[in-house]
């Protein structure tokens, strides 16, 4: 397990995630507005990235610690947070072992994080650990469903993938039940999509290109006969996927917003 935590740390410390996570910034500021955030409550946000989620938090005047175990992307994150005047307490950390104690939190959140953790059941006992009772844990997942899905199938034959359970399953009740439901109630699955717009469907692909780890770790380790077939199968799915009609991308991603109060 821990060769393969290693591996989805070298994978998302690829590229310039940066530039399309900060795409995603409307779905931070969506689950803060979900999940009614009170001013001066503690807030952990695992798994953080360049903090969207730790940011959003920090706008509603919540007192905000963000872990990862990406340093270079937190950097991003301070900087952001400075450029705001912003206060967010940023800190390497491991959402298998956080180190805070028992009921620290009021709010835990993971913005399209822990779902990538390898030991996902010790990921969600550790987020449960460190909220208190009745506070809430909120959490925003890809789902395995519609284009995400059909992308990462494509890669996942051209690249080592960790070994563990499938991400997407955070994105099914049944499976968050298992995890949370003896320790949470009134669990909410929130069905949403995110729509990417890019002026066309290959300068989306190129952007993801340099910017999202998975597909930078298959195209680099390819010929370039390779690379090409690799780009064709991918473009063809996201012409699928495409709703517009002008040669312009207009791309939703299916996901998953989920609350829970613990117990």
């Amino acid at each position: 397990m821990e060769n393969t935590a290693e591996l989805v740390k070298q994978t998302w410390s690829r590229g310039q995630y940066t530039k399309a996570g900060t795409k995603l910034v409307m779905v931070s500021e969506q689950l803060c507005e979900t999940m009614d955030l009170h001013a001066g409550k503690k807030v952990l946000d695992v798994a953080t990235g360049h903090g969207n989620t730790a940011l959003a938090a920090a706008r509603r005047e919540c007192d905000v610690t963000a872990i990862d175990t990406v340093n270079s992307l937190m950097e991003t994150g301070r900087e952001r947070a400075k450029a705001e005047g912003l206060t967010v307490h940023f800190m390497e950390g491991d959402a298998e072992h956080i180190s805070f104690p028992d009921e620290h939190f009021d709010y835990v959140l993971s913005t399209f994080g822990v779902q990538f953790i390898p030991n996902g059941a010790k990921a969600a006992r550790e987020l449960i650990r460190v909220c208190k009772s009745k506070g809430s844990i909120g959490l925003v997942n890809w789902t395995a469903t519609g284009f995400l899905s059909d992308f990462n199938d494509i890669l996942s034959d051209y690249v080592p993938h960790p070994d563990i359970a499938s991400p997407y399953l955070w994105g099914e009740r049944g499976f968050l039940q298992d995890f949370f439901g003896d320790y949470t109630h009134k669990l909410k699955v929130i069905s949403r999509a995110y729509v990417y717009r890019f002026p066309t469907p290959e300068m989306f692909l190129d952007c993801f290109r340099t910017t999202y780890g998975p597909y930078i770790l298959a195209y680099e380790s390819q010929s370039k006969n390779v690379r090409i077939d690799l780009k064709n199968k991918l473009l063809k799915v996201i012409h699928h996927y495409n709703r517009a009609e002008d040669g312009t991308l207009i791309l939703p991603i299916d996901y998953v917003e989920v609350i829970a109060e613990k117990i």
